[in-house]
């Protein structure tokens, strides 16, 4: 159940990022299409790997997961956000992927307020 909370924040974070692209009238270019493409892929498998050898030595209990998953998707998404900046910065896409961190963070912290006895 708790992970269908987390895809739905997904979900949401993704339909806000794409309204706020919208609103702010910008045209999002994938970041794979350019030249930062290998490098993208090369990132995101390495910080992929990284979290995965740490998840055995976790403790597992809620508290230190909603942390775990909160630490990889502003890891991840923070990563994404500095390669639109260097690879497609006369877009000013990465204003709408850190603002959409943001608000997933926001959300993902404060679940258990939205969402009683989810953690």
């Amino acid at each position: 159940m708790k992970f269908l909370y987390l895809f739905l924040i997904l979900i949401g974070v993704m339909f806000f990022e794409k309204i706020s692209n919208k609103l702010l009238g910008i045209k999002p270019i994938k970041i794979w299409k350019n030249s930062g493409g290998n490098l993208d892929r090369l990132g995101r498998f390495i910080i992929m790997f990284i979290f995965l050898c740490v998840l055995p030595f976790l403790v597992w209990n809620d508290i230190n997961m909603k942390w775990y998953w909160i630490t990889y998707f502003t890891v991840i998404i923070g990563f994404r956000a500095v390669l639109e900046w260097l690879y497609v910065r006369e877009t000013k896409q990465y204003r709408t992927t850190i603002l959409s961190l943001v608000v997933g963070i926001i959300l993902f912290i404060n679940l258990d307020y939205f969402i009683p006895g989810v953690y």
